[in-house]
């Protein structure tokens, strides 16, 4: 699964790379397909012991909440394009070191896999919640993607775990609406949903 070292960004609602030196890709669709297909086969085949599925039903593959997490943030009007496709792209790989047998694709920019490498955390989210706050505000609204889509699907936990972890995304939500204000999506949806 690796592939050659180009860095991938996104302007003008189009896929680009170093390697075409500012021509857009003959498709986005290309691109798309390539990063979906990388996730997949890192999440499915290559998952680590228990990582291949959700929790909540331990038969979800566990891509859909990459799927849900980048999705969201390509829909969020009042990021900049350069945000929502730095983000998409770490949101979409955000779990591959944690959870899967190989490394993010290479394929990525620095940008990205900084990005994605600030998001992971081997103690798990316990650690995360003690250590997000010394990230970037962008990683912070990162996480908070992450956790809101996590929470949709929390019925699965015990109280005390569900309460944690709505104490931690009211946390995110506070961190975020001090750079970011409240207007965001993921703010308002995720603020609805914790109540």
């Amino acid at each position: 699964m690796t592939q050659a070292k180009t860095g991938i960004e996104f302007r003008d609602g189009r896929f680009f790379t170093a390697a075409n030196q500012g021509e857009p890709l003959v498709t986005s669709e290309l691109v798309l397909e390539g990063c979906i297909h990388y996730a997949i086969r890192a999440h499915g085949s290559l998952a680590k012991e228990g990582c291949a599925v959700r929790k909540f039903d331990g038969k979800t593959p566990a891509v859909t909440h990459l799927l849900d997490c980048w999705t969201e943030i390509l829909n969020e009007p009042r990021l900049s394009e350069g945000d929502r496709a730095a983000g998409s792209l770490a949101l979409l790989f955000h779990d591959v070191i944690e959870d899967t047998t190989v490394p993010p694709p290479d394929f990525l920019s620095p940008r990205v896999l900084q990005l994605v490498q600030d998001m992971t955390y081997k103690g798990g989210t316990e650690e995360e919640m003690v250590h997000i706050w010394e990230k970037e505000p962008f990683v912070i609204l990162l996480k908070l993607y992450d956790k809101y889509s996590n929470w949709k699907t929390m019925g699965w936990a015990t109280e005390a775990k569900k309460t944690s972890y709505r104490d931690y995304i009211q946390r995110l939500i506070d961190a975020v609406v001090l750079v970011y204000g409240p207007d965001l999506n993921v703010v308002r949806a995720a603020q609805a949903l914790i109540r």
